[in-house]
């Protein structure tokens, strides 16, 4: 019952007219009858108030208009009814001509402030139900990780709390036909969406949609597409950090056993295996130049079962190769080049090595189809390749200190 009442009250069209001639008359007739009952109790001129009542209540549930047609209805009623002599009307009475008068614009101006007060409580309730659609959208889209995802049960609940019946918010432009307007969702000169509601809706409903729900999706849409690029730009981040310790981890494992001074093979070994486990590589290879050719130092891959080229295998000096590229240019190649490079291709990267700037080797990186291009891939290797070199110097350096003490070693034993 109490929800039936509040319904009544804060319904938002005015009941029709012919309900509301209804519904007037029948509380003339039952005031009226109330103030039959009251005769000789309250003064006669007490009576008025009762009417009043009535037009309170008319004004507020069927408007003004309604509610003055009642106010002057009742005044003649309570004039032929309630002023003596009773059964007549005395409106040839000036006096009676001033009371009615009176009673009339006393009971219009009270109308007025009921029809005011209508509004302004219908007023409220929707900016409360609003708040409440604002304050679940704002949950709904502001807490998914996938603003397109959420957008159906948003678009339910906007349904719901407008009494609509259907509001769909998408995040692509929309074409509004016969069965339904198309609301787009800007945000300045960018598009952010398209708010589609159905045609025919009364006056209040479509002021209310355009004044105020379409400007609050608008700031909830902007804010959603703020807080995904934030989080995109925060896991890009988090993804670079990551990137970053493996990187440094390898690193100084690699560096670790260039200054225990352990034999250069393993050093060789370590760093195939490092690059390729950072990179995602399918292989990596390290090759040593020489006059006559090109030699297998090492290799890994990533499929233990693979069957991996001899170690000191060696293939000619040409430049069909990337290797050969790589010796031509002195710098660090990609095979197919970045610009060259078709969807779904394999490519190869090669980074030489530099030992007291002669060209020692190269560094190459098999990668497959699977494999997105980074930018940055040649940068990385480069930072191994360096290892390497201190690693080759100081095999170099034990190399010659050994020879240098050969003949020493023998003239003091002579």
């Amino acid at each position: 019952m109490r929800a039936r009442l509040l319904s009544l009250l804060l319904r938002p069209t005015r009941l029709p007219l012919m309900a509301g001639i209804g519904i007037s008359a029948l509380i003339v007739a039952a005031e009226t009858l109330l103030a039959f009952l009251l005769q000789g109790l309250v003064p006669a001129s007490s009576m008025n108030v009762i009417y009043v009542l009535g037009v309170l209540v008319v004004s507020y549930a069927c408007g003004l208009v309604l509610g003055t047609v009642t106010a002057v209805a009742s005044g003649l009623i309570y004039d032929y009814f309630l002023l003596p002599p009773f059964g007549v009307f005395t409106l040839a009475d000036r006096w009676a001509w001033a009371t009615l008068l009176i009673f009339v614009i006393t009971a219009v101006l009270a109308g007025g402030v009921a029809a005011l007060l209508r509004s302004l409580v219908i007023e409220a309730d929707e900016r409360r139900r609003d708040a409440v659609v604002d304050a679940r959208m704002a949950r709904l889209l502001l807490r998914t990780e996938h603003l397109r995802e959420a957008l159906p049960l948003a678009s339910r609940q906007l349904a719901r709390t407008l009494g609509l019946p259907f509001a769909t918010i998408e995040t692509d432009a929309v074409e509004g036909d016969e069965r339904r307007d198309a609301l787009p969702l800007m945000e300045g000169a960018n598009r952010l969406g398209t708010l589609t509601v159905p045609t025919g809706l009364p006056e209040i409903m479509t002021r209310r949609v355009h004044e105020r729900v379409v400007p609050s999706l608008e700031a909830l849409l902007h804010a959603a597409h703020e807080r995904v690029a934030i989080n995109q730009a925060l896991e890009v981040s988090r993804e670079e950090l990551r990137r970053f310790a493996a990187e440094q981890a390898a690193l100084r494992r690699v560096a670790t056993l260039v200054a225990s001074g352990v034999p250069p093979v393993e050093i060789f070994n370590a760093v195939a295996a490092e690059v390729g486990k950072l990179l995602g590589a399918d292989r990596t290879v390290l090759e040593r130049y020489t006059p006559e050719a090109v030699v297998l130092v090492c290799s890994w891959a990533k499929d233990a079962s693979r069957r991996l080229p001899a170690m000191a295998s060696r293939r000619p000096l040409d430049d069909s190769g990337i290797w050969g590229m790589v010796m031509a240019s002195g710098q660090p190649m990609r095979m197919p080049a970045g610009e060259e490079r078709k969807p779904g291709e394999p490519f190869t990267v090669g980074v030489p090595i530099i030992v007291e700037a002669r060209l020692w080797g190269v560094m190459i990186a098999y990668f497959g189809a699977e494999k997105s291009v980074e930018e940055s891939v040649e940068e990385r290797m480069v930072d191994f390749t360096e290892l390497l070199v201190t690693a080759v110097s100081n095999a170099q350096a034990r190399d010659e200190l050994a020879a240098s003490r050969g003949p020493m070693v023998r003239h003091g034993i002579d």
